[in-house]
């Protein structure tokens, strides 16, 4: 929305922006709100194109340890009898936020995996890799440590 906002404006024409709202019919609506557009003044535009850059999501990836918890195995068993493959996590992120992401796993960090996700007090791993930033799931490749976090 930031970066459509944005799109308006003309520097060579300096313009603003004037924004009107329609309401539904079926819901009732304040008096004062009814037709009243909303001005965005040229000075405002810097700002928008400012906050669109900040919410545009990097597409570069992200080698970092990180903690999550286990949230789905999906291996299957190997030649040797271990199991191994796909595991869903739910990474924690520095700002508080969780995403989702699938990582491929080897037999030993398919076993440690599976005691996190048995234990019974939602259990941490702190895994190290590259996180390939896009739709959720995302992905992380690269896996160089994968162990169950000290509680």
């Amino acid at each position: 929305m930031c970066n459509a906002i944005a799109s308006f404006y003309s520097e060579r024409l300096g313009n603003s922006l004037e924004i009107k709202n329609e309401w539904s019919l079926l819901k009732p609506v304040n008096d004062q709100l009814l037709n009243k557009p909303n001005l965005i003044q040229q000075e405002y535009f810097p700002r928008f194109e400012e906050v669109a850059r900040e919410l545009k999501p990097s597409d570069d990836p992200i080698v970092d340890t990180f903690y999550a918890t286990v949230e789905e195995l999906s291996g299957e068993v190997g030649s040797h009898g271990e199991r191994s493959g796909e595991v869903l996590l739910h990474l924690l992120l520095p700002q508080g936020e969780q995403i989702k992401v699938r990582v491929n796993l080897d037999a030993t960090q398919y076993q440690k995996a599976d005691r996190a996700h048995m234990a019974a007090h939602n259990a941490y791993v702190k895994v190290k890799g590259k996180l390939l930033q896009g739709k959720q799931p995302q992905r992380l490749t690269e896996v160089s440590e994968f162990e169950l976090a000290e509680s």
